[in-house]
């Protein structure tokens, strides 16, 4: 059994277009272990950019959902059934393309590459609380947020899940979603009205018990910024 472990993926908001670094180089990935990979601040960038080098000598393409891809099965290719890949939020608006059809068509493209999780950024907001719920309905996996709750009830958004667990065979991972404590200050008031964002520590803390009895590594996927990151 693998000891209790408590990661945190950090997302601080910043608008920028996906990076991707080069293929892995080694062979499969040895059998005691998992791979976790992670993205975030998609922001909308379905197509590579043109970049040009320092001495404006030459440009190229990079970023974009398509080599991203290409990147992601090179890597989950080294283990494929140990394998979890997470977003940190953030993922769909930004760009002519994305914000005309409100995220759907990164959405479809984040289910072809078989995500198991997205932590929603406060952006993800912006189109109010029916285009998030549909683009949840949309999504082949849950979206997470465990400090978000509806004034009114108490408890979170259907189309939101404090956690998400998965099997990965030698273990089962659960991955604790935390969004911007900030962020009814950040969106439009009508797109979050009727929710409220909690301070993370707070979010996180009664969770721990029920997600460790579930998993042997917990992880926490978290669009936030440097000081609440401290909280944690």
């Amino acid at each position: 059994m693998l000891r209790i472990f408590l990661g945190l993926l950090l997302a601080v908001a910043s608008a920028c277009s996906p990076s991707v670094g080069p293929a892995p180089t080694a062979g499969a990935l040895a059998d005691d272990r998992i791979q976790l990979l992670h993205t975030d601040d998609i922001h909308g960038h379905l197509d590579a950019d043109f970049v040009t080098s320092a001495n404006a000598s030459s440009s190229f393409r990079a970023g974009g959902m398509a080599q991203l891809a290409g990147q992601i099965a090179a890597f989950r290719a080294r283990a494929p059934q140990r394998t979890l890949l997470i977003d940190a939020g953030d993922a769909w608006q930004g760009t002519f393309i994305s914000n005309a059809n409100k995220g759907e068509a990164v959405t479809k493209a984040m289910n072809l590459m078989h995500y198991d999780g997205l932590a929603v950024g406060n952006h993800d907001f912006d189109w109010g609380q029916d285009v998030l719920a549909q683009r949840a309905k949309d999504a082949s996996f849950p979206f997470l947020a465990a400090n978000v709750i509806e004034t009114k009830t108490g408890v979170a958004p259907a189309y939101l899940k404090p956690y998400e667990v998965r099997d990965l065979g030698i273990a089962r991972v659960g991955i604790i979603g935390l969004t911007n404590p900030g962020s009814s200050t950040i969106v439009k008031a009508t797109a979050v009205a009727g929710l409220q964002f909690r301070p993370v520590a707070d979010s996180v803390r009664p969770l721990l018990a029920e997600v460790q009895k579930q998993a042997d590594i917990v992880v926490v996927a978290a669009h936030i910024g440097t000081a609440d990151a401290v909280q944690l």
